[in-house]
């Protein structure tokens, strides 16, 4: 079973949300969000968060609830990610191109968190 890291009240009193973040009106789902941020957390810690939980821990919870309740949400775009007039040029989105910027995004946020925590690290020798 997973850990839930944060939960709306944090969320809303602690993290403070964007106003275009998880709006109240779906406070019931933050625990959807909050558990699927939980998990990219644990994949990246390798479970080394004990029982307390960290404040960094818990806002980067939010952080990725907000990220990946905003990824779902979002209404599919054009699908254009660059256009040149001169010449007449376009480059088109994929999906996999917004899977992988969506992974990337996780990462950064991790790691903006966490990496002065000791709860990235995976044991083994320094080099």
């Amino acid at each position: 079973m997973i850990t839930l890291y944060a939960d709306y009240n944090y969320y809303n009193t602690n993290y403070l949300g964007s106003s275009k973040g998880i709006p109240f009106i779906f406070f019931d789902e933050f625990d959807h969000w909050g558990n699927k941020a939980s998990s990219y957390i644990n994949l990246y810690t390798h479970g080394n968060i004990g029982e307390e939980i960290p404040d960094e821990v818990k806002m980067c919870c939010c952080e990725l609830a907000e990220l990946l309740y905003k990824y779902e949400h979002t209404p599919a775009i054009s699908g254009v990610t660059s256009e040149k007039v001169g010449d007449i040029s376009k480059t088109y989105d994929n999906s996999e191109t917004a899977v992988k910027s969506l992974s990337t995004q996780i990462k950064n946020i991790i790691y903006t968190w966490l990496a002065n925590t000791g709860l990235l690290y995976q044991g083994g020798s320094l080099c």
